[in-house]
């Protein structure tokens, strides 16, 4: 959803005491910086979402966070705001890479998290990828910037999945944003392409390939190619080219 908004120091102020410590590398969408309050290390994290969409997050953590899932703490301004001036505070969540292997074993839970939020209604401003069968230009995806082959092909892998019902998901289960703890437990981090949408899109990096069909590595590549083309730009090409391997 929300790409790069600002490239300065964070203003924090309203947070209360904030050192900034330094930047973070890691996240293609947002400026991060490491930050401290004096006592623990939080995250400053850039952000264009509105009040409505961050609190809309939270309640969806917390439905994570009730099956078991850890997610970031979020932090208010002194006026209970969620962002201040485009930049969001959160918890610094230590933890090593989740195991590759171990991946499907979060699937369950995962289920578990939709079903809970099942209630919940679209992430205020989002679009679903069916959406975009029928809009050029949301949050996420901007057709007018794709070659037309990679929007066609987008758009047709999409169609075979419109009458899936829309569930609320994380949205970006790759590498990096799944860490365990040193007791086990899995850590959701970087929640910013949560929405309601097909499960698909958090279910297929949990799964070993060959346990994937050619339709969903079709709608998986698509969603990746056409929601990163600006934003991630060698990635998206990447993902380009595997979805037109299949088209």
């Amino acid at each position: 959803m929300s790409g790069k908004t600002a490239s300065n120091r964070p203003d924090l102020s309203e947070f209360g005491q904030i050192e900034i410590l330094r930047p973070l590398k890691g996240s293609t969408r947002s400026c991060v910086y490491l930050v401290t309050d004096g006592k623990k290390q939080l995250v400053a994290k850039s952000t264009a979402e509105p009040e409505a969409s961050l609190e809309w997050l939270q309640e969806a953590k917390r439905h994570a966070e009730a099956v078991g899932f850890i997610t970031p703490r979020s932090y208010r301004t002194r006026g209970g705001a969620l962002a201040q001036d485009g930049w969001t505070l959160e918890s610094f969540e230590f933890g090593t890479p989740y195991p590759t292997s171990s991946l499907p074993d979060l699937a369950s839970s995962m289920r578990e998290f939709r079903a809970a939020t099942s209630n919940m209604p679209q992430r205020p401003g989002c679009l679903a990828s069916c959406d975009y069968l029928y809009q050029d230009k949301g949050p996420d995806i901007d057709f007018s910037s794709l070659p037309d082959e990679i929007a066609a092909a987008a758009r047709a892998a999409w169609e075979n999945f419109c009458t899936n019902p829309l569930e609320v998901i994380h949205g970006d289960l790759g590498a990096g944003n799944i860490l365990m703890t040193g007791s086990g437990r899995a850590v959701l981090i970087d929640w910013d392409e949560a929405r309601r949408d097909i499960a698909l899109f958090d279910e297929f990096p949990l799964l070993p390939f060959d346990r994937t069909t050619k339709n969903e590595q079709r709608a998986y590549y698509a969603w990746e190619a056409a929601s990163g083309w600006d934003k991630e730009p060698e990635y998206a090409r990447r993902m380009a080219d595997l979805l037109l391997a299949l088209s």
